[in-house]
């Protein structure tokens, strides 16, 4: 009698254990393609501003348009993923700029 509620606990365990192991399968991609889609905002943003200080380096001014920023810079954003908002202050202030997935 005791090997028989022995042999229904593994069995339980064993279903509790497989339930939790598929639960985790199932859920860890979604996780890891939202937190690579944040780490995708925030790298393209760093890049952008980086892009806009180095012309500012090399020209004295801030490039006045995104276009403008992204022809010197070579970036070219996947506009399907991302919105990309470029707020030029004036030619010598730091234009704001902000990523958004989409």
């Amino acid at each position: 009698m005791f090997m028989r509620k022995r042999r229904r606990m593994g069995a339980v365990l064993y279903v509790c254990c497989t339930a939790v192991v598929l639960c985790l399968l199932w859920v860890a991609p979604g996780m890891l393609r939202a937190r690579a889609g944040e780490e995708g905002v925030q790298a393209l943003e760093q890049a952008l501003r980086r892009a806009a200080v180095q012309c500012y380096a090399l020209e004295g001014r801030y490039p006045a348009s995104l276009d403008e920023l992204l022809q010197k810079s070579g970036i070219s954003p996947d506009e399907a993923l991302y919105a990309v908002y470029y707020m030029p202050s004036g030619s010598n202030l730091m234009p704001d700029v902000a990523v958004l997935r989409r």
